[in-house]
């Protein structure tokens, strides 16, 4: 255990017995058990909110209780002392959220065992903890020795291994070694897709990391295959409007950009701009920053009447709230009378709409068009939105079937 300090694990354990001595807790109090079990329970929900302070409070208050009741070597202590160790390190409690690891790992070790699953899920916290501190060559060491470990004892699928395998993922994206990244995360999403549901969270998540360092590396076709799926699934389990599938959104349009002239960029740019005016309303920046990205795209696709009205629709609504010299209100005016100059009486390309929907499919892809039909209610107008993807990428969706011409059966 070169990495961690016997000292200061010593001195940890003083400071929480210390505090629990202060504490005085009533050992023999009937309502302690639900008392625990409610401060458990709402510990959790403050983490998925990333709530870290409240929930880091609660979580000392639970791991003093567990220490009174049941002793440091209780795995329920553990379990708690480790928790609360990644706890302070997001919220930078007074209590060093590295100490109080280290102090579990240590613990483990000593009563579980140092391959253990829990163990080793610990030490993989660990190697987060020294990679976010910027320790990278302390995190890769620890991180390489944590995967082999987990890969001489676990199995492919087991959560800890994976953990380890994504933290030293992330680890080496950072110090520039993609190609080691892209390793070891390609290695997880095979596992992820062979074991787990194709729309899963963590089998998702997993093409995001992914698309992650094929971004680094400009390698935009590919984050684009891994990307379009994960939207489509985002949309599906999420709803357009939340965070996460506008994140995705906003990524594959960047990705789109790079490809220069990809023909999906349009269709999730106006994505983007709906979603936004339905959540935030037609002045709010986000919908001003949707429309703003449409100018050019419309532009290089000699959409000139588009370009013209999205950019006197932005300047109109800008003049409401900046001042007349401002440096946007100026390059909006400028850029509006070089359009309207340029291309006064031009109009779209593309007259019909449906040649901007239904572009050629590649055969040798396997693609399809899926459609995603936008909620309402009864009343409201109905609204789709195509997206292609590929068989290959096993989509989640129902199949509609239908026949050109006339309704009689005129074969067999």
């Amino acid at each position: 255990m070169d990495f961690i300090s016997l000292d200061e694990v010593e001195a940890t354990l003083r400071e929480l017995k210390k505090q629990v001595d202060l504490a005085r807790i009533d050992k023999e109090s009937p309502s302690l058990k639900q008392d625990l079990d409610i401060k458990y329970q709402r510990t959790q929900v403050l983490y998925k909110e990333g709530r870290f302070k409240e929930a880091e409070t609660l979580e000392t208050q639970w791991l003093l209780v567990l220490v009174a009741l049941h002793g440091f070597a209780d795995k329920r202590t553990i379990d708690s002392m480790d928790a609360l160790g990644s706890l302070r390190f997001n919220a930078k409690g007074q209590l060093g959220g590295g100490d109080l690891l280290d102090t579990a790992i240590a613990l483990r070790i000593k009563t579980q065992g140092a391959s253990h699953p829990d163990t080793l899920a610990s030490l993989a916290s660990k190697v987060a903890n020294l990679h976010q501190s910027g320790r990278f060559s302390e995190a890769v060491q620890l991180g390489q020795h944590v995967v082999d470990m987990c890969k001489a004892s676990l199995a492919p699928s087991d959560p800890a291994r994976l953990r380890a395998m994504s933290n030293l993922a992330s680890v080496y994206t950072s110090t520039g070694d993609p190609t080691k990244a892209e390793e070891l995360l390609l290695e997880i999403l095979r596992i992820r897709e062979d074991t787990l549901p194709y729309d899963d969270p963590d089998t998702v998540r997993s093409r995001v990391n992914l698309s992650g360092v094929y971004f680094g590396q400009k390698r935009w076709k590919d984050a684009v295959l891994l990307l379009e799926p994960v939207l489509s699934i985002r949309r599906r389990t999420m709803g357009d409007s939340h965070p996460m599938t506008m994140s995705i959104a906003r990524q594959l349009v960047y990705a789109y950009s790079e490809l220069k002239g990809h023909t999906d960029k349009l269709t999730i740019q106006l994505l983007i701009l709906n979603t936004a005016k339905k959540t935030h309303g037609e002045d709010h920046e986000q919908t001003l920053d949707a429309l703003l990205g449409l100018i050019p795209t419309y532009i290089q696709r000699h959409m000139w009447k588009e370009a013209i009205e999205t950019t006197e629709q932005v300047l109109e609504k800008q003049k409401k709230r900046l001042p007349a010299d401002d440096r946007m209100i100026i390059d909006l005016s400028s850029h509006l009378d070089t359009l309207m100059r340029e291309f006064p009486n031009r109009e779209c390309k593309v007259s019909d709409v449906s040649n901007i929907i239904y572009r050629p499919l590649s055969l040798d892809s396997r693609q399809i068009r899926i459609a995603y039909i936008t909620k309402g209610s009864r009343s409201d107008p109905l609204e789709a939105t195509l997206l292609r993807t590929s068989l290959d990428a096993l989509p989640s969706y129902e199949a509609l079937s239908y026949v050109w011409g006339k309704t009689r059966v005129s074969a067999n």
